[in-house]
């Protein structure tokens, strides 16, 4: 019987025997068979090989199952067509896990536990696997730390003590199991122990998060010095009472001018793009309006876009398909445009065959006009216009995207869903201009409120007569700026300054004074109001909220709560918090956010270096886990100071940006990667992507920079941290020098190149490397070489069927290329020699 143990080191049995298996691509070919399922042999070659076109990978794939067999564990997997999946009669431990503890059976599950999943692996040329297997095991760790939670909760007290260890041991940042371990020393009349844990917990909390204590926390300490006793848990700070003076939206005021210019747009058919500075309107005044007009779809652009191609432009893709889109959504597409779309949508891939990389700007217009189509069928039986808000945060990609698509609306006279763009000055000023006027859209520069709309606003609000005083007091502390008014307010009710009357009439302590309310203590910015507000919301929602502020969104509790040195159900008590005292808001796609960036900017911008270092580590590690996007993670590893810990993810963004044709972000990704202290196989790949980023770019010199420094690797002439290369990742590393070379027209060079590979090659390598001397001999006018060598790659077995047919044309095109030559042998012409 085959037996798999993956919770912890992984270990293979046969019939109690260990299986020894050396290569780790065998090993992680194995774990995602059994964590993932069956799967198709595309998504297996992609994960494990993401730098190999898909022949050579699956090539390997092959190789890999061969490997199984030759050790005797045969019955371990089973293909069928083009799936593979783990033979139903063995025996794994991960597949008994979850099952066990939905049972009831935890006892059996937690037996089972031997550490993390698959403890030791690890793949640094598979970046897409590193991030699935990272998001696995933060998935199993989880379950165990629930269930194991339950079990110290349940547990009698000596048992108790030394699971809330267990647990502390795994993540020493959980206060409140630090509160349940003083706790039971305090029981047993252990109290210098019980004082000796919140000591530590104090010192872990300072020194990895940055924070103090709760006051729960603080409290126990306290009666454990000055008495004998336990006391109860401190209650927790309740919500701040409903704001029964304020609506959640402030009245609408003012804006007369630009609803008419609008209107008239709409009329006819234009595109809109409001501009003006944060918290000035822009999202209050298109909702507003379209929701007149009719049903509409809204895209919110995040800053964590910026890095990830296409990112706001799946968002609005989501907008309008829903958070489940089919291929059913897009009836009437043709089929090729749904497998492009499928670049976007992941859920469209039929048979979860991932879309070969784009690899021209012919193939991108191909991928734009199927984006194009796919929006315009969404949205012309839905929806009567489209709302893409906070456009400066949109990645350079959706940008190019977003004019094609405005560009092709204006060629078919305006038909379909008008597009309206919110956006801040701070967006650059070429793009700006080309976004107004390169499409015929209507630009709308929005302003904050003048004196009178802020006494209109007022005066609706307040009940009094002539709340003249009272409005100018406002309108001089935030020059008439909505979320600042907003904000102001809240503050000014939420401190017991602003109330109501027995007649419903506002009122404050200053009514009576001479002084034109100047004694009236208003915060004297955005960010004083938005901080005021939140101190007094309590320790643990301030918690939350300063790591959602660093956080992409949206965000959930899961992520958030390992920041905080909290439990998910605290984050999520304090988030519900939040969403009351309208600081953050339910996220349209799931999770949460804030509900205006002007909160998120106040509270990052008072968190100390060292707390923002802090919480961007933790950060990391939650986004690794939840499977958020490689360049949102690697980014919290930099920010975090662990840039190694970065690598990974910037090669599987680049990788990303690279399939999706989007060359400057992924050559952006692959020098921060560099930049990040990538250790020799990294580097390898990432000079690697880098030069054929630039070969599609036709950046000739950026080649041969990086050509050099492959050669440098292969040569060991590298301060890299890692083991040297072996004989076959040198001579990958130099083959693919050598193929630039040859389409950089300089084939002596790249004979040379090949002339000086190691002897000792795997047969898939000299098959690379004969195509490139072919194609080299070629280049040169040598058709009886280009001949003999390009029959002697074609009697290599492995050879994949793309090579194969490559080397057969090239035959032909010899073939005609020396009858055509004058008599006298082989001509070599002057140019590619090098």
């Amino acid at each position: 019987m085959l037996s798999l143990r993956l919770l912890g080191p992984p270990e293979l049995r046969l019939d109690g025997q260990p299986i020894r298996l050396t290569i780790k691509k065998t090993w992680a070919l194995v774990v995602v068979l059994a964590c993932g399922g069956r799967t198709t042999r595309v998504r297996l070659a992609a994960l494990l090989w993401p730098l190999l076109d898909e022949p050579t990978a699956r090539r390997n794939l092959r190789r890999e199952l061969a490997r199984l067999r030759e050790a005797g564990v045969q019955g371990l997997v089973q293909a069928e067509g083009d799936w593979i999946g783990l033979h139903d009669a063995v025996d794994v431990d991960v597949a008994q896990f979850a099952p066990a503890l939905h049972t009831g059976a935890a006892a059996q599950a937690l037996a089972l536990w031997r550490g993390p999943l698959a403890d030791g692996l690890s793949l640094d040329d598979a970046p897409e696997f590193e991030h699935w297997l990272e998001a696995q095991r933060a998935r199993v760790r989880s379950l165990w730390r629930g269930a194991l939670q339950a079990q110290a909760e349940r547990a009698p007290p000596e048992h108790a003590a030394l699971q809330w260890q267990t647990l502390l041991a795994d993540d020493p940042l959980q206060e409140q199991h630090h509160r349940a371990l003083m706790r039971l020393h305090a029981h047993a009349g252990r109290r210098e122990a019980a004082l000796a844990q919140y000591t530590l917990c104090k010192t872990l909390l300072r020194d990895e998060l940055g924070l103090a204590p709760m006051a729960e926390t603080e409290a126990l300490a306290a009666s454990l010095r000055n008495a004998d006793g336990v006391p109860a848990p401190a209650p927790v700070a309740a919500p701040g009472c409903a704001d029964t003076l304020l609506p959640d939206q402030l009245p609408f005021v003012g804006r007369g001018a630009e609803v008419a210019a609008m209107e008239a747009a709409w009329r006819a058919g234009r595109s809109i793009v409001i501009e003006g500075e944060g918290g000035v309107g822009k999202t209050r005044l298109a909702l507003d309006f379209v929701a007149a007009h009719g049903p509409y779809a809204l895209a919110r652009c995040r800053s964590s876009d910026l890095d990830v191609p296409y990112a706001a432009c799946t968002r609005a893709l989501r907008a309008l398909a829903g958070p489940l889109p089919t291929r059913a959504a897009f009836a009437g597409l043709p089929a090729w445009a749904g497998d492009e779309l499928a670049r976007l949508l992941p859920e469209l891939a039929i048979a979860g065959a991932a879309a070969p990389p784009i690899r021209s700007d012919e193939e991108r217009s191909r991928f734009f006009e199927a984006c194009a189509m796919g929006g315009q069928v969404l949205a012309d039986d839905s929806f009567d216009a489209v709302v893409l808000d906070d456009w400066h945060h949109a990645d350079a990609a959706s940008r190019a995207m977003l004019a094609f698509v405005m560009q092709r609306r204006l060629d078919s006279q305006g038909q379909g869903a008008r597009v309206i763009v919110l956006l801040r000055p701070e967006l650059d000023a070429g793009t700006a201009a080309a976004l107004r006027e390169g499409v015929q859209a209507l630009h709308l520069p929005l302003l904050p409120l003048l004196p009178a709309m802020v006494l209109d606003l007022v005066r609706r609000m307040s009940g009094a007569d002539d709340p003249s005083r009272f409005a100018a007091r406002l309108q001089d502390a935030t020059a008439g700026n909505p979320f600042f008014l907003a904000e102001t307010l809240r503050h000014l009710v939420e401190t017991g300054l602003l109330g109501a009357g027995v007649n419903g009439v506002w009122q404050t302590p200053f009514d009576d004074a001479p002084q034109d309310y100047r004694e009236l203590p208003v915060p004297a910015s955005v960010r004083e109001a938005v901080l005021a507000r939140v101190q007094r919301l309590g320790q643990s929602c301030r918690r939350v909220l300063e790591a959602a502020a660093l956080a992409a969104e949206p965000f959930a509790p899961a992520l958030l709560a390992p920041a905080c040195a909290m439990s998910e159900l605290d984050a999520v008590l304090a988030i519900e918090h939040a969403v009351r005292a309208h600081l953050l808001r339910e996220h349209e796609s799931g999770g949460f956010a804030f509900a205006h960036d002007l909160v998120q900017q106040a509270l990052e911008a008072a968190l100390t270096p060292e707390r923002r270092r802090l919480v961007h580590r933790r950060l990391a590690l939650g986004a690794e886990a939840a499977g958020a996007p490689a360049a949102v993670v690697a980014a919290h590893h930099e920010a975090s100071g662990d840039a190694r810990r970065a690598v990974a993810h910037r090669l599987a963004a680049a990788e990303q940006a690279q399939r999706l044709h989007a060359l400057p972000e992924a050559m952006a990704h692959l020098l921060k990667a560099l930049a990040d202290g990538a250790t020799t196989g990294q580097a390898l790949c990432a000079h690697q992507g880098l030069m054929l980023a630039a070969r599609l770019r036709c950046e000739f010199d950026t080649m041969l920079i990086h050509g050099d420094a492959l050669q440098r690797l292969a040569a060991g002439a590298s301060d890299r941290a890692a083991a040297p290369l072996t004989p076959d990742e040198r001579a990958d590393a130099l083959i693919s020098v050598a193929d630039n070379l040859v389409f950089g027209n300089r084939a002596t060079l790249a004979l040379n190149l090949l002339d000086g590979l190691p002897t000792a090659q795997a047969e898939p390598v000299q098959g690379r490397a004969q195509i490139i001397r072919a194609r080299a001999m070629h280049a040169l006018g040598r058709p009886d070489e280009t001949r003999a060598v390009a029959q002697a790659a074609l009697r290599l077995t492995s050879l994949p069927g793309t090579a194969r047919s490559e080397l057969l044309d090239l035959l032909t095109l010899t073939e005609i290329t020396a009858s055509n030559l004058p008599a006298g042998g082989n001509h070599r012409p002057g140019q590619g020699a090098g």
